[in-house]
């Protein structure tokens, strides 16, 4: 029986529990570093009712969950994805919309411009070693500065960054003792920060 306001001042009532849909991520620790992946990784979804289960990613349309799908909205570039998930029972009632971040990023830093040029040919025996280094995709984990390793003829040397971003740097080394005739090989280590 309900009083004129409309409280339940004795009888039966009866209310719905729902506990929620549930989220596996697979691998369920982030195989990069920094709490990124580096390999996509596989979202399932668990809901323990009768009813239909949505996601989204970032701003995009619902969608409804037909079995596990790729951890990233970008399967092309990774980067940083806002899964938002929920469920709606037969009688469609919704739950509160759940929230799931994934950082993904499978591409390595790329080595664009290099200076001297691959087998070129130079009368300088002291050469400026200019290189830039790119993160490919503006969403990913960014360039790791610390990681920078530069090497002339199997030896580390120390440089410098005329210019440095999270998706740039412009590293560069000034030869100061004369370099011999020969064959002199410039090699560089760089990684992002996920990793790659």
């Amino acid at each position: 029986a309900n009083n004129s306001c409309g409280a339940v001042t004795q009888g039966n009532l009866q209310f719905f529990v729902v506990l929620g849909t549930s989220l596996i991520i697979s691998p369920s620790i982030p195989d990069g570093e920094n709490g990124w992946y580096k390999t996509i990784p596989i979202i399932t979804l668990i809901y323990n009712n009768f009813g239909i289960t949505f996601y989204r990613f970032n701003s995009l349309p619902n969608v409804i969950y037909a079995g596990p799908f790729n951890g990233t909205e970008d399967t092309e570039t990774g980067g940083i994805s806002d899964l938002r998930y929920f469920s709606s029972d037969i009688s469609t009632r919704n739950e509160t919309i759940r929230e799931f971040i994934t950082k993904v990023d499978f591409t390595k830093p790329a080595i664009v411009d290099v200076h001297p040029e691959e087998d070129s040919v130079s009368n300088n025996d002291t050469p400026l070693i200019n290189m830039t280094l790119r993160e490919i995709y503006q969403g990913n984990s960014g360039l790791d500065d610390s990681s920078v390793i530069l090497i002339l003829d199997g030896n580390v040397i120390t440089h410098e960054y005329l210019a440095i971003s999270p998706t740039y740097a412009e590293v560069r080394h000034q030869v100061n003792n004369s370099l011999i005739n020969g064959t002199h090989n410039i090699s560089i280590f760089v990684k992002d920060f996920a990793g790659n």
